[in-house]
């Protein structure tokens, strides 16, 4: 579309100079002695040259305008293709970063609220001690994302905030599955006990007061990490 303008306009500038030239050059001049005469067309040239000169000007200015919007436009092009180039890197470091390990993340995230909420009953004791060998493997799985190496590879991309909840997260797994293994030790006396709710919730009720704190505190952090994860995603990766 820019360009078919721009040609109108050439042809436009092309034919008002031939209009003007050839009739100057090559056309009759009236007779000075009594202002008639002459070519017509040549006279009202002459007649009006201040005004064609202005007219001239007008267009030239046109033409220069346009022209350095053309090379501003260019320039920011190719100004954006060098920040492209040079954000490239870091989109991929994120990139890595991010995927798929954040949808592993939020998966563990309903894990753990759902584990906290059946755990922070009244029965959460009795619900452990039937579910032990489910939490181990939930708990293993948590420590295993957490402490992921692909969750490093961006880490020059993280703020203060991030760093911060990554590296509690993983202290919090870290101590949940220790709690979960002692537990597991604590419970193998007590499974000859078949139905005996009360005397192994009673056992149980304290160990497991901590396992409930923290899972409550691996979603707390491990949520604002998941948060900064996303933000690195909108502000590297969604204007690909």
């Amino acid at each position: 579309m820019k360009s078919n303008r721009a040609n109108v306009a050439l042809a436009i500038v092309v034919a008002a100079t031939v209009g003007i030239s050839l009739p100057v050059i090559f056309g009759e001049p009236r007779k000075v002695d009594d202002q008639h005469g002459g070519d017509a067309w040549r006279n009202a040239i002459y007649d009006f040259q201040t005004l064609i000169t202005g007219v001239a000007a007008v267009a030239a200015a046109y033409f220069a305008i346009n022209q350095s919007r053309v090379v501003e436009a260019n320039s920011e092009r190719r100004h954006q293709q060098l920040m492209e180039l040079s954000l490239r890197p870091a989109r991929l470091m994120i990139d890595r970063t991010v995927f798929p390990m954040v949808e592993y993340i939020e998966d563990a995230l309903e894990d753990i609220k759902g584990w906290h909420q059946r755990v922070a009953v009244e029965s959460g004791a009795w619900f452990v001690a039937q579910n032990l060998p489910d939490l181990k493997k939930m708990a293993d799985s948590w420590n295993e994302i957490v402490f992921d190496e692909q969750l490093g590879i961006a880490e020059a991309y993280f703020d203060g905030e991030m760093v911060h909840a990554l590296r509690l997260s993983r202290e919090v797994a870290k101590t949940l599955l220790r709690n979960v293994l002692n537990l597991e030790m604590q419970m193998s006396p007590l499974t000859g006990y078949v139905g005996e709710e009360e005397e192994i919730t009673d056992v149980l009720r304290e160990p497991v007061k901590q396992i409930e704190l923290r899972l409550a505190t691996l979603e707390e952090f491990l949520s604002k990490f998941d948060d900064g994860l996303r933000k690195l995603e909108r502000d590297y990766l969604k204007s690909v």
